[in-house]
């Protein structure tokens, strides 16, 4: 066999490198789909804040579930009060993400509706129906912890609402907690096509469509006030429409650190509204206006290129949580469950009260969510929500590749 001229090696070397994702990539880019060195997109920091959103969730569980474990009127008792109110804030910014990516997209170029509406169910349905079958067996097996009625006749309807995501926009208890959210995100996938379309919204300025949205905007808390967090798609839809003005060119240096401080003002504002430390007439409407602000502010100061919240929520290990953090976000609690099952099996909550549980078990709850995310994903959401490819695949794919570097190594000596 004649020997490979270094050229022919190299050129084997690069059509490698071009078949599985770039130069470099690690396993950990090929499974969590980061693209290794091909370049980070603009919009690559909105999965960072994904990774922040998932984790403010993650907090609300935990600290509910820790409470027992910390001594009642403890400064660190307190805190985590305030870390489950303030966490809440997390599905916020998840719907101001979709409001952006969804909204961004219908505007740009229209879609036919059927096969929109199959990308998004395709999207939401796959892993939520393995977590949901999960959580249907756990029901049957502990029965004293399940949320479906024993009565048939009320069992199965109750089943049927929650698999049709009805919980949320409707007064029913979800059997996943978290999943009253997804009522929220279904309908903002069905509604805003139909109003892009009926109200040609592509065609009309941008003055024209700030004062439809803003007009939505004030409508929904006065409304429909049970259902405030639907208006943080609006923040989406807002930073579409004006973000382009300021793509080419920087903002003022200040704006990072008062998007910082106003997001840290409308954490501290919404904890103490949900905790009743604050109280007032319009005091909701105050709420609002501070969150819709400072969430605007974080979400533009982010999608600058250069900018340091950009770079923040760009590294990969933020990016890496933020591919996840839909798997996490629905199997988080479950896992949470699972660790504070065997915490109480093996220290009692009542006599072992102390402030430093917090911190003792924080790390074993969130690897283990972490840890049931990533399986989730690998297995479920990224074969059959994604692009197809589950970790046997990858993992496959990447032995592949390393036999044909090798191979084009050893032509080229």
């Amino acid at each position: 066999m004649p020997a490979a001229s270094p050229s022919s090696s190299a050129d084997k070397v690069r059509r490698a490198d071009v078949r599985h994702g770039g130069q470099g990539t690690s396993l950990l880019d090929d499974m969590f789909d980061l693209g290794g060195n091909k370049g980070v997109p603009r919009t690559a920091a909105l999965d960072g804040l994904r990774g922040l959103a998932a984790l403010m969730v993650f907090l609300v569980h935990y600290a509910a579930l820790v409470a027992p474990w910390l001594p009642a009127e403890s400064l660190i008792a307190a805190s985590a009060r305030g870390m489950h109110a303030a966490g809440h804030l997390g599905v916020y910014l998840f719907f101001v993400i979709s409001g952006y990516l969804i909204y961004g997209s219908l505007i740009r170029k229209e879609a036919a509706f059927l096969p929109y509406m199959a990308r998004r169910i395709r999207r939401i349905y796959p892993i939520f129906l393995v977590v949901f079958a999960l959580y249907l067996v756990l029901s049957a097996v502990f029965p004293e912890q399940s949320k479906i009625p024993s009565d048939p006749s009320e069992a199965v309807p109750y089943v049927l609402a929650n698999i049709l995501l009805l919980p949320g926009l409707f007064d029913i208890t979800p059997i996943i907690t978290v999943a009253w959210s997804l009522s929220y995100e279904m309908f903002f996938y069905l509604v805003m096509p139909i109003i892009v379309g009926m109200l040609a919204l592509r065609r009309r300025s941008t003055g024209f469509r700030l004062a439809v949205f803003g007009a939505i905007w004030v409508m929904i808390p006065i409304m429909f006030p049970e259902h405030f967090a639907a208006s943080a798609f609006i923040v989406g839809i807002m930073l579409v429409e004006t973000a382009n003005a300021y793509r080419d060119r920087s903002l003022p240096g200040w704006l990072e650190p008062l998007a910082v401080l106003a997001f840290a003002a409308a954490i501290v504002l919404y904890s103490a509204v949900y905790l009743d430390l604050i109280e007032g007439a319009h005091i909701n409407i105050w709420k609002n206006i501070v969150l819709f602000a400072a969430s605007y502010l974080l979400f533009l100061a982010t999608l600058q290129r250069d900018g340091a919240l950009a770079g923040l929520f760009r590294l990969r290990i933020a990016r890496y949580f933020g591919n996840i953090s839909y798997s996490f976000y629905l199997i988080h609690s479950l896992c949470l469950h699972v660790v504070f099952l065997v915490t109480a099996a093996l220290i009692p909550a009542e006599s072992t009260a102390h402030s430093l549980w917090f911190w003792a078990l924080l790390p074993p709850s969130l690897l283990a969510s972490t840890l049931g995310a990533a399986g989730l994903f690998l297995l479920v959401e990224r074969p059959f929500s994604l692009d197809g490819k589950g970790a046997v695949s990858l993992l496959r794919r990447k032995q592949g590749e390393g036999l044909l570097t090798a191979e084009a190594t050893l032509e080229s000596r």
